[in-house]
Formats: C-alpha cells, sequence, structure tokens
C-alpha cells in the first residue's frame, strides 16, 4: 500500500522542506542505514527520520539532518514494528 503525506517539520531540511509530499511505501523487505522511514514514536507521533544504526537485534537508530532535530539518544532505540513505511518519492512544491 501507498500513502502520501505532507512535511511539517523541518528536523529534516534540508533533504524534505516543510510543504513537501512524500510518497510512502508499506511494502518493504529491509531497512537499512540511510532509509528515510516514517515512524509511529509513543512520544513524538509519526515523524520523518534516516535510519542511523541497525542493530544486531533489528532494532533501528534514527537521526533527523538538521540540529533542530530531536536527538537520536532522546528518541531512543526503535522496534522495526514502529516503521510504518519507507519514504519512495517526494514532491516539493517550493522553488530555489
Amino acid at each position: 500500500m501507498l500513502f502520501i503525506l505532507k512535511v511539517t517539520g523541518s528536523s529534516m531540511l534540508p533533504v524534505f522542506q516543510p510543504g513537501d509530499f512524500v510518497l510512502i511505501s508499506r511494502w518493504f523487505r529491509h531497512l537499512q542505514v540511510g532509509d528515510d522511514v516514517v515512524i509511529n514514536h509513543p512520544h513524538y507521533g509519526r515523524i520523518i527520520k534516516r535510519i542511523a544504526c541497525v542493530h544486531t537485534n533489528q532494532s533501528l537508530t534514527l537521526t533527523g539532518l538538521h540540529a533542530s532535530s530531536v536527538s537520536s539518544t532522546d528518541m531512543g532505540t526503535i522496534c522495526p514494528t514502529q516503521v510504518v513505511g519507507k519514504v519512495r518519492y517526494t514532491v516539493s512544491l517550493t522553488s530555489d
């Protein structure tokens, strides 16, 4: 299943701008370092982050790209079942 989300925050600047739309796929086989994913976090809600580390137990460490992002330490490790999907495509309506 595919769905579209609108980016609302600045934690993934400069890759994802507020107002961008991202196409998310719920179908994926493997998660790897560098993948941009949408997760359901128990404290921060539905967020987009980049995988920084896949641990041997398959838990994930995620990171934002901007200094304003929540730190990986504050976010904690993420269980793969919290991953809603992988970002497959971005549509930016802003012009640089």
